[in-house]
């Protein structure tokens, strides 16, 4: 039993050093963490923590308290409060070792994070910023975090704000398509490789890895997009199929060609992966509309010179 405070620690010293097959040190993103299986059965633990600033799984967390149960191959992290990169993270976790393979289990909310330093803790890389609140519930079986994560299942809440999605640009990459099937300019090339957004939110069901979502939302400046898709958490990979509507002129240099689309409901599709979205779009309904305008604009033209005469 123990009433532990500490004011500063970094778990990751005390980790065992991970190499690869040539001794170099991997990125945080491609190492597999191994549950702490064994710890269930040989210790018996009871009591509550406090850290001032915690390095743990290459993230950095401030303010921590929880408290902490182990024993009879089953350990649980109870009410755990803590600073997350400029957010609020509270969670409960479980990890139960007395089956064959070990289930690990989340529950938890976090508010307010900042996408951009996360994602770069976790993978070295981020290829999504802003401000993000979630909502978790997930639970998945392995000795390893990788394969708790191949096996996920649960359901997960989200709503981000004012950030961007890297390596692709939606707007030019719509205009493009469209002045191409129209033979028109293509527009003037940008060295801008991301989408920025004000709202994305939707919530997903996680089964084996898989988180399919059927309510997305998300609004842009001149764009608001609406739709359903999955995302492969172990490769990140997405497919979804989403309508894009475009709200008011995109500003892009030689895309003044869209104007017309404004108001009009755009199937789009963005498959590939999260490293390298490939976004389409199906533009047929809105060339049948046009050459009915068109043709309906040169029968009336043509009725007020019969009528004229």
């Amino acid at each position: 039993d123990f009433d532990l405070a500490i004011d500063a620690i970094d778990a990751d010293r005390y980790l065992p050093p991970q190499t690869d097959l040539d001794g170099a040190v991997p990125a945080p993103s491609e190492r597999s963490i191994e549950l702490p299986t064994e710890a269930m059965h040989d210790l018996a633990l009871n009591g509550a923590l406090s850290i001032g600033d915690l390095r743990l799984a290459g993230m950095q967390f401030s303010e921590v308290s929880t408290e902490l149960s182990i024993g009879n191959g089953l350990g649980a992290i109870n009410s755990a409060r803590a600073k997350l990169y400029g957010g609020d993270f509270e969670v409960a976790i479980e990890l139960d070792a007395r089956a064959a393979v070990p289930q690990l289990s989340l529950e938890g909310t976090a508010v307010g994070l900042q996408l951009d330093p996360l994602l770069i803790a976790i993978r070295s890389e981020s290829d999504l910023s802003g401000t993000g609140n979630f909502n978790l519930s997930l639970s998945g079986i392995g000795t390893g975090l990788d394969e708790a994560l191949e096996t996920t299942t649960g359901n997960v809440e989200f709503a981000l704000r004012d950030g961007a999605l890297s390596n692709f640009n939606l707007g030019h990459a719509m205009c493009g398509f469209w002045n191409r099937i129209r033979r028109l300019p293509q527009p003037v090339a940008t060295n801008v490789d991301f989408t920025t957004f004000q709202l994305m939110r939707g919530s997903a069901v996680v089964t084996e890895g898989i988180a399919r979502t059927g309510d997305l939302r998300a609004e842009a400046d001149f764009m608001e997009v609406t739709g359903r898709g999955q995302l492969d958490l172990t490769t990140r990979d997405i497919n979804y199929d989403l309508t894009a509507t475009l709200t008011e002129s995109t500003s892009i240099p030689g895309c003044e060609t869209m104007d017309r689309l404004i108001g009009d409901r755009i199937p789009l599709e963005i498959t590939g992966n999260v490293s390298a979205p490939e976004p389409s779009f199906d533009f047929s309904e809105a060339l049948r509309e046009g050459v009915r305008n068109e043709l309906q604009d040169a029968l009336q033209d043509r009725l007020q010179e019969l009528l004229s005469n």
